[in-house]
């Protein structure tokens, strides 16, 4: 192997785990940039969701020191049925997703105890200072529903579709599939399409889909928020290497297949 006469400090660490981040992130934005060119982001719509990923962590507390053994980890808790609760501890990896071919715009890493509205607002908050152009509508489901979330969205010139919860009060539309909406922050012209809008939601779900069963992306092997961001970000450069690489040999219809390029004969 190769061997260093130089002994890594906790400070060299960080130092290099940021130089790799910050590398990530600017091969990322090349990528985004060269999809646009291809239009394969539209950037009319964007989707967000989060989805929870477990690291390196068994999940009990110090006694010593109270946290969990990766301190910025946080404890997840989510019911996924009626007798069913997904729970575990590690991040979020929370983003947007272009709604054209389903490649990701955005993206992040917090820890997953954080609530859907607290990660949402974050999420636009800090998407809006990476781009330029804004798309015309950003879709949600009812984990971020509030009127500070739909505020927010609206205040950067963007039409919110957020589901609000069946239970909310004031100017709530119903749609034909049962879905609810806030009515004062949608124009009116787009009540009557609702559902075919919130249907599109759909992408950003079998996105998620494909980091678990398609990339294995389910737990990383490491600890720290730093690594979480870098684990996320892999995750979405692969998902638009893919995308590229299937545009460029002529196979749209595996822009978002995960699996399509895993046997290749140079």
């Amino acid at each position: 192997g190769i061997h260093s006469p130089h002994q890594l400090s906790m400070s060299s660490y960080l130092r290099n785990l940021h130089v790799v981040s910050s590398g990530l992130n600017e091969y990322a934005n090349q990528l985004k940039q060269e999809c646009r060119g291809l239009n394969l982001i539209g950037d009319d719509i964007w989707i967000w969701d989060r989805r929870f990923f477990e690291c390196n962590c068994n999940g009990i507390k110090l006694k010593e020191t109270g946290k969990f053994s990766d301190p910025d980890a946080g404890h997840y808790v989510k019911k996924t049925g009626d007798y069913s609760v997904l729970t575990g501890t590690g991040y979020t990896d929370t983003g947007f997703v272009d709604r054209s071919w389903g490649l990701p715009v955005y993206w992040d890493a917090v820890g997953a105890n954080k609530n859907d509205n607290t990660i949402f607002r974050d999420t636009v908050i800090e998407g809006m200072k990476s781009f330029e152009k804004r798309p015309a509508f950003i879709l949600s489901d009812a984990g971020p529903d509030s009127h500070e979330s739909n505020k927010l969205v609206l205040g950067y010139g963007i039409i919110p579709v957020i589901a609000a919860r069946s239970n909310s009060i004031g100017d709530i539309i119903k749609t034909e599939e049962g879905d609810c909406f806030r009515g004062e922050y949608i124009p009116r012209e787009y009540h009557r399409i609702l559902d075919r809008i919130y249907d599109l939601r759909t992408i950003i779900e079998r996105k998620n889909s494909n980091e678990v069963v398609g990339y294995n992306r389910s737990e990383m092997p490491t600890r720290g928020i730093g690594w979480a961001k870098c684990f996320v970000y892999i995750s979405n450069i692969t998902a638009l290497l893919t995308g590229l690489t299937a545009y460029k040999v002529g196979r749209n219809d595996l822009i978002r297949a995960p699996s399509a390029f895993r046997k290749l004969s140079v």
